[in-house]
């Protein structure tokens, strides 16, 4: 359950995959389809945030998913009860670890699963687009 991940947000599909707007880092379960999958979470926030926001202010979006992500994750709690866990989950950063398994990019219309190789950017491989 230690599958780490980033998620980084950008203004447009054609920015390169390296100049993130927004990056950031969740510590365990990146995984994109598991319980608690990445793909569900990333598509029930967008797909409520652009239509009652949009998605032009990225750094209020990615403050916004980041609150999101740790809400529902101190659901759970550390030890199966409510409340904040206080230990590992979510943060913000300024580059890539080396350590992802995978990799999410998120654009006005769309995210992209990568599965990740470090930090190694050239390496990603694109595994699927998720229509938002």
């Amino acid at each position: 359950m230690s599958t780490r991940c980033q998620i980084g947000i950008y203004e447009s599909k054609a920015t390169p995959l390296k100049k993130w707007d927004v990056l950031l880092y969740r510590h365990s379960d990146g995984y994109p389809d598991s319980e608690c999958g990445v793909v569900e979470i990333l598509k029930k926030f967008l797909t409520y945030w652009k239509k009652e926001r949009g998605l032009d202010d990225l750094e209020y979006c990615g403050a916004r998913l980041l609150q999101y992500m740790c809400n529902e994750y101190d659901k759970e709690g550390a030890d199966g009860t409510e409340g904040l866990t206080g230990i590992l989950g979510y943060g913000i950063s300024n580059a890539l670890h080396g350590d992802i398994e995978y990799f999410y990019r998120i654009y006005p219309d769309a995210f992209e699963v990568y599965e990740a190789s470090g930090d190694d950017i050239n390496k990603f491989k694109l595994l699927q687009t998720v229509s938002i």
